[in-house]
């Protein structure tokens, strides 16, 4: 099952959002998430979270169309994208994209990665994708897909990573180590329409960026 959450960040552009819910099983709004949704025309399965960027007219809208709606306390140890991850972990979700989780508050982005590393755990394939990038963490392997010059940037999350190869890329690496106090795999770029990276030990951030 394919999950999309939808959060209070910035969002991608609204057709491609669209066209990314219309393959999905699921769409579940993370509190202002709603805003974007209701922008778009979009009925989500589930509005939660504490609901305080949530105007009382949205939330009658979303109760009119009968949209389940968790709420929660605004003190709490969760963000509300934390809270949304759980619930379709909970359903069954075996592919979760979190789109609007990125913007100017950085403490949620980097919140929001760090839920990457706890869907991987689990198995469950995650990423984040907003207007410029397409952000995910691996352990092992992963296969990207997008256009010659795109731009892939790999980033330690522990402190190395080894045993990296890449395929399709312009910089390779065979067996090849990244440390994180060493960031020296940014802006590497694609040579076709996809990319492969496989791994040995460690956790790997993969970004791929556009213009």
């Amino acid at each position: 099952m394919i999950a999309i959450i939808l959060s209070n960040g910035v969002a991608v552009d609204h057709e491609y959002i669209k066209s990314m819910v219309s393959e999905a099983d699921m769409l579940i709004c993370a509190d202002g998430g709603a805003r974007h949704a209701y922008s778009m025309g979009l009925t989500p399965n589930l509005l939660i979270g504490d609901i305080d960027s949530v105007s009382k007219e949205l939330l009658n809208y979303f109760e009119d169309k009968k949209v389940e709606i968790i709420t929660y306390p605004c003190e709490k140890d969760e963000t509300d994208t934390q809270l949304a991850v759980e619930y379709a972990v909970d359903k069954g979700a075996k592919e979760i994209v979190l789109v609007g989780c990125t913007g100017c508050r950085f403490d949620h982005t980097f919140a929001n990665i760090s839920l990457l590393i706890w869907l991987m755990k689990r198995g469950i394939r995650g990423k984040i994708i907003d207007s410029n990038n397409e952000i995910n963490v691996i352990d092992r392997y992963i296969r990207l897909y997008g256009n010659k010059g795109d731009k892939i940037s790999l980033l330690s999350i522990t402190p190395k990573v080894t045993g990296i190869f890449t395929k399709g890329l312009k910089y390779v690496l065979e067996d090849g180590e990244l440390c994180y106090d060493k960031p020296k795999g940014v802006s590497n770029e694609m040579t076709s329409s996809q990319a492969e990276i496989v791994i040995r030990d460690g956790m790997l951030l993969v970004i791929k960026s556009w213009d």
